[in-house]
């Protein structure tokens, strides 16, 4: 009897409309510990990958207004791939921290309210490339200093009618360059020449929620479901991607995800490198947050 009260309050609420002002300033925790893994799985080709690692952050100030925080961030991630069968593979190890910055703003239309995000670090690559070939076997390694750069601007639906219809709108600018590069390569355990390979590349992601759900009101939890879309640019093979996903979230109210599970499929601009990747994150942050 209950659910089905509650079920009937929300749809009267979304087909009246109510007055809403959210308090988003709670969307940044005080501090982050997120986990992140998925799978990257080639069209055209047999290669299989997957990836994983930890990311954290601590909000060192927060002004009194709650609209600028900033404080350290560290982030550590692990990369496999195989390809031609067993015949060769690919292993990235990769670690590093910064500074993250935020900015709040409650009254950014009459409809909205905005966070934005920039962080600026540097990091070490770490890559170790094998592949067996019936001419002999390959070895190489490839060590890499980062600098990283991550601006993301997020839209919140917090004014007016209809709340939970387009509740959030997100946009991501990320780019990486390596400052410093070495490379060792060996055939058949003797030192050859090599080139180092450049892994500098943009990525701009965006994500637009299409509405969000109440799945638990004692624990304020909501679903929602996100259109994804991307571009890519990688300068070491000079080429353009793009993909489009679908992504499905959970979050407490006011508050950024703390679950979510997408699909996104890449199509490069010659056709000849189209992929699948499956995403998976974990903020347990946002989850315990009260």
């Amino acid at each position: 009897m209950k659910k089905k009260l509650l079920f009937l309050v929300l749809t009267l609420l979304l087909a009246i409309g109510t007055e809403v002002k959210a308090q988003y300033e709670l969307f940044q925790e005080k501090t982050n510990f997120v986990f992140f893994a998925g799978t990257v799985k080639s069209e055209q080709t047999d290669q299989f990958g997957q990836y994983y690692g930890f990311y954290a952050d601590y909000l060192a100030f927060k002004s009194a207004d709650h609209r600028f925080s900033f404080g350290p961030y560290g982030v550590i991630s692990r990369s496999d791939s195989r390809y031609q069968g067993d015949n060769g593979f690919n292993r990235n190890l990769e670690y590093g921290g910064g500074l993250s910055f935020g900015y709040y703003e409650p009254d950014f239309s009459f409809r909205h309210q905005s966070f934005l995000g920039f962080s600026l670090g540097i990091s070490k690559g770490i890559e170790k490339q094998e592949l067996q070939m019936k001419e002999g076997l390959f070895e190489g390694w490839q060590d890499d200093l980062y600098l990283n750069s991550n601006l993301n601007f997020n839209l919140l639906k917090a004014f007016g009618t209809r709340p939970n219809l387009f509740p959030r709108s997100q946009i991501q600018f990320r780019y990486k360059h390596p400052m410093k590069s070495t490379k060792v390569a060996y055939w058949e355990g003797k030192q050859i020449e090599t080139y180092v390979w450049d892994k500098s590349y943009l990525e701009i992601l965006t994500k637009q929620s299409i509405y969000k759900s109440l799945l638990s009101w004692r624990n304020n939890i909501y679903y929602s479901p996100k259109l994804v879309a991307s571009y890519n640019y990688s300068k070491g093979d000079k080429r353009n991607s793009y993909g489009i996903g679908f992504e499905t979230a959970l979050a407490r109210e006011y508050r950024d995800d703390f679950l979510s599970l997408g699909i996104l499929y890449k199509v490069s601009e010659d056709f000849n490198d189209n992929y699948f990747i499956i995403s998976f994150q974990f903020n347990f942050s946002s989850l315990l947050a009260k």
